[in-house]
C-alpha cells in the first residue's frame, strides 16, 4: 500500500500544471473600464525611487512614473485576467521598444509568451537595455549608435523590467508576458478593454509601477460588455506581489 501511495505521489509530481489551451470562443464577452486613483489615497508625487520586490526580489530601487488625468484615470497600468485556462489562441506577436530622446517608448506593454521584441536606438548616444525578472538578468544589450537594433524572444512569463544603466537611470520600461492574450495597458485616461473572453467568473489583476497591485472579481456574460473601475485605495492594495504578476501563469 505504501509503495502504491509513493508511486502516486511521484506520478502526481511529474504531471505538469495544465497549460493554457487555445480554442474558438462562442459568443465572447468583454471587460472594459477605467483604472482610477481614489481620492482618499495620498501619493507623494515628488518621490520617484521605490523598492522593487516584484522585479528584483530585494529592495533595489527603480525610478517609477505616475500619470493621472483630471478625473483620476491612471495611465500605463497593466490589466490582465488571472489564470484563465482556455480561450482565444495566444499567438506570439511582435512588439517594439524605442530608445527615443533618452526615453523608452512605449513605457509599458503586454505580450504573449514567445513574442519577439525589437529594441531600436533612435538617439545618437550609447544606450543599453538591461532586462530583469525575478532576481534574474534576462538580457543586457548595448545599442551603441543611432539605428542600432537588437531582437529578443520573450520566453519567460511574468513581469519584466528594463533599464538603461549607462548614465540614464530614468529610462525604465515594463513588459508583462503571459500564456494567454487577455491583457491590456490603460491609456492616458485610464481606459482599457479586453475582448474575446469566454463567459465565466474571473479575477482581474491591475498593476501599476507606482501604485502597486489590486485584484477584483469580474463576471463576464455571454456576448456582453462588463464594465469595471478598479480603484486604488489605501486598504485594497496587495501587500506582496502576486504569483500571477511574478510568473504570469
Amino acid at each position: 500500500m505504501r509503495a502504491l501511495l509513493a508511486l502516486f505521489v511521484v506520478v502526481s509530481l511529474a504531471i505538469p500544471a495544465a497549460a493554457y489551451r487555445g480554442e474558438p470562443v462562442s459568443d465572447p464577452g468583454t471587460i472594459a473600464g477605467r483604472v482610477l486613483l481614489g481620492g482618499d489615497l495620498k501619493v507623494d508625487r515628488d518621490r520617484m525611487d521605490y523598492p522593487s520586490p516584484e522585479l528584483f526580489g530585494h529592495p533595489r530601487a527603480i525610478e517609477r512614473q505616475l500619470k493621472v488625468d483630471s478625473e483620476g484615470g491612471v495611465a500605463n497600468a497593466i490589466v490582465s485576467v488571472v489564470g484563465i485556462k482556455s480561450g482565444l489562441p495566444a499567438t506570439p506577436g511582435e512588439i517594439e521598444l524605442l530608445n527615443d530622446d533618452s526615453e523608452f517608448v512605449p513605457r509599458v506593454q503586454v505580450a504573449t509568451k514567445k513574442s519577439r521584441i525589437t529594441i531600436r536606438n533612435r538617439d545618437e548616444v550609447l544606450h543599453n537595455v538591461h532586462g530583469f525578472q525575478r532576481r534574474r538578468n534576462l538580457f543586457n544589450f548595448a545599442l551603441p549608435s543611432v539605428d542600432s537594433v537588437v531582437r529578443q524572444r520573450l520566453r519567460r512569463t511574468g513581469l519584466i523590467s528594463m533599464r538603461c544603466d549607462i548614465s540614464h537611470p530614468w529610462m525604465t520600461a515594463f513588459i508583462f508576458v503571459s500564456l494567454h492574450p487577455y491583457g491590456a495597458v490603460s491609456d492616458a485616461a485610464g481606459r482599457f478593454r479586453i475582448n474575446g473572453l469566454p463567459p465565466g467568473r474571473y479575477t482581474l489583476d491591475v498593476w501599476h509601477e507606482r501604485l502597486g497591485e489590486v485584484q477584483i472579481p469580474v463576471v463576464v456574460a455571454r456576448g456582453a460588455v462588463t464594465r469595471v473601475e478598479p480603484t486604488y485605495r489605501p486598504d485594497n492594495r496587495l501587500k506582496a506581489p502576486s504569483d500571477w504578476l511574478l510568473y504570469g501563469e
